[in-house]
Parts: structure tokens; C-alpha cells; sequence
């Protein structure tokens, strides 16, 4: 028995043309994922970070712990300055939802604190 096939039949021809678009598909898809893949996975930097746990907010406790400031834990920022108008503060509370915090008070709507950061060096 015979089992040439004959490319000259549509069948034949219209099969061979799927499977072609087929695989075409998935190469343009697969170059895609590699080209996006490479494009985002560059290196992060951390340029400064802080914590209220660290050591160097020990005993700022309520209710003005962290007034007038002076404390630099961490890395990559400036030591905290505080400016309160009227009746106001700053602190670490130690028993948040979700461990230590830096936390601000006023006790009045003519009252303000507030806290400034700045980093150590410019971003770039």
C-alpha cells in the first residue's frame, strides 16, 4: 500500500498552514515573556530605611519621647526635627497593631506637630 501524501491537497495544505501559525504564535509569545522578563528585573536599591524599633529611638516613649528630635536611626536619612505649635508631640508607641510606630498628638484644631526626614543625600 501506497501512503504518499499529496501536498497538493487542501486538506493537507490547510493543516500544514495551522500547524505553521501555530508555532508562530507561541514564539512571538515566548520572545515576548523573555523581552519582559529582562526589562523588569533590575536590582533595587534601598536608599534609606528606619524602624521605630531601633535602638536609637529606646525610651521615646509617650507622651513627647521623640520631642524636639535628634534621633537618627537607621540609614540614609537625617536626624528627625520636630516643630509643635501649641500643645502637641511625638513618640514611639510600643504596643500599635503592628509593633512600634512613630506617632504625632495635638489635642486641639489650633494645635500642629510636625515631623520632618530629610534623606542624608540626594536621590538619583
Amino acid at each position: 500500500m501506497n501512503t504518499t501524501t499529496n501536498l497538493n491537497h487542501p486538506a493537507v495544505a490547510k493543516r500544514g498552514v495551522r500547524h505553521f501559525s501555530q508555532m508562530a504564535v507561541r514564539a512571538i509569545f515566548v520572545t515576548a515573556v523573555l523581552l519582559c522578563a529582562s526589562k523588569n528585573s533590575s536590582a533595587q536599591t534601598t536608599n534609606a530605611y528606619d524602624v521605630a524599633a531601633d535602638p536609637a529611638n529606646a525610651g521615646a516613649g509617650a507622651p513627647n519621647g521623640l520631642s524636639p528630635g535628634g534621633q537618627n536611626g537607621g540609614f540614609g536619612f537625617a536626624p528627625w526635627t520636630f516643630t509643635v505649635q501649641n500643645t502637641g508631640g511625638a513618640f514611639i508607641n510600643g504596643s500599635g497593631p503592628s509593633g512600634d510606630s512613630f506617632d504625632l498628638w495635638n489635642v486641639s484644631a489650633s494645635s500642629s506637630t510636625i515631623a520632618v526626614r530629610p534623606f542624608s543625600s540626594p536621590l538619583v
